[in-house]
């Protein structure tokens, strides 16, 4: 490297020895006692020494030690920025190093478990063999994040996938070949959040959350868009309520809407819109409706007419129409209309078995009509 040259009219080099500055490469654990969130830096108390780091709420705590993180970045031209975030907690036991072994500069490298072995995410079991195939590889191989609500996502060494959200929603995905889960179901009373496989080593139970805000249920909503351009997308929706109704929406973007939804109480709707892409806005529409009892209806409405195809919950056929026309079909027929009953092949089949004219008909069916046409 080159020698570095000055102009002699602004004086000599110096360098200030500040040992009271140096650091010497030191890297010590330190406890920390405040987070500022908004810069990304931390109060922290050296473990051996008692030397503190802070920085005031002032100077919105731009000077106490840096947290570093997985990554970071910024694109000045397209002036966009993107990186990680990781939790730290007050208390958290952090690896301390300083920038150019100076003490202003002090850098959070890490965290570390608590030593304890009952109070830190680390496998209870040892030792673990990971070419062993089963529990040994699927835990020494896991990758395991838990949240300070007891929510946490897991892969294990086997593919074992389970990301549970503190209100004990969750999603699980095991791989059959080594799924120690064999009773996996959806039936009643079948694989719940009990079941799952990551375990709190104080109660020998599932993690669960102890927050009351946490335990709340969640809602989810899955969105696919079948292009970037908002007047050319199309959307299919998938929306899960937190009373467990859900609904599963394909939204064309023309006007119209087709949804299926399962209410809270049971039951079924599947609803095609013809007139407007909002939700329950409709006078023109066709849906299917199964209630909770079990009766079943098929229904087109258009403005105030209404014709309806049904079976109720006893099993009788029911059609209507707004207009005035009823019937009921089950062990006996039931037709009502406000206006008439148009049928040729009714009118032949009356002339053929129920109006005679002549001579007495032998045997006659009940309710026959005899016209005797003779003289006498």
């Amino acid at each position: 490297m080159d020698e570095i040259r000055l102009q002699s009219s602004l004086g000599g080099l110096k360098e200030i020895d500040r040992p009271d500055m140096q650091m010497s490469g030191l890297i010590t654990v330190a406890k920390v006692l405040k987070v500022h969130h908004k810069s990304g830096t931390a109060d922290v108390v050296v473990v051996n020494t008692k030397d503190t780091f802070t920085s005031s709420e002032q100077n919105e705590g731009k000077f106490a030690a840096r947290i570093l993180t997985e990554f970071a970045g910024y694109d000045a031209k397209r002036e966009k920025y993107w990186g990680t975030i990781s939790p730290i907690a007050e208390g958290s036991l952090v690896l301390l190093g300083f920038l150019d072994n100076l003490k202003n500069r002090p850098v959070i490298l890490g965290q570390f478990h608590r030593p304890d072995e009952t109070e830190n995410v680390l496998p209870s079991v040892y030792p673990l063999r990971e070419k062993k195939a089963g529990y040994n590889r699927r835990e020494a191989l896991k990758s395991l994040t838990v949240y300070p609500s007891m929510a946490y996502k897991k892969v294990d060494g086997d593919s074992n996938m389970e990301f549970a959200h503190a209100s004990k929603s969750f999603f699980a995905a095991y791989n059959t070949a080594t799924d120690v889960q064999e009773y996996i179901t959806d039936d009643h009373g079948g694989f719940d959040h009990q079941n799952l496989s990551e375990m709190d080593r104080r109660t020998g139970n599932v993690l669960e959350a102890d927050q009351e805000e946490a335990q709340s249920p969640s809602k989810f909503l899955f969105v696919h868009r079948s292009s970037f351009d908002n007047e050319e997308t199309t959307w299919t929706k998938f929306f899960l309520e937190a009373s467990g109704a859900f609904r599963l929406t394909r939204d064309n973007n023309d006007g119209k809407l087709t949804y299926m939804e399962f209410p809270e109480e049971g039951g079924t709707l599947i609803r095609r819109q013809i007139d407007t892409n909002i939700r329950e806005d409709a006078t023109d529409y066709a849906e299917l409706d199964i209630d909770i009892d079990g009766g079943a209806n098929l229904r087109r409405v258009v403005g105030e007419s209404i014709a309806e195809v049904g079976v109720n919950s006893a099993g009788n056929v029911q059609i209507t129409h707004s207009d005035g026309s009823y019937m009921d079909m089950g062990k006996d027929i039931t037709i009502e209309t406000d206006g008439e009953i148009l049928s040729e092949a009714l009118i032949r089949f009356i002339e053929k078995h129920f109006i005679k004219v002549g001579d007495e008909p032998v045997n006659p069916l009940p309710y026959t009509l005899w016209v005797d046409m003779k003289d006498d």
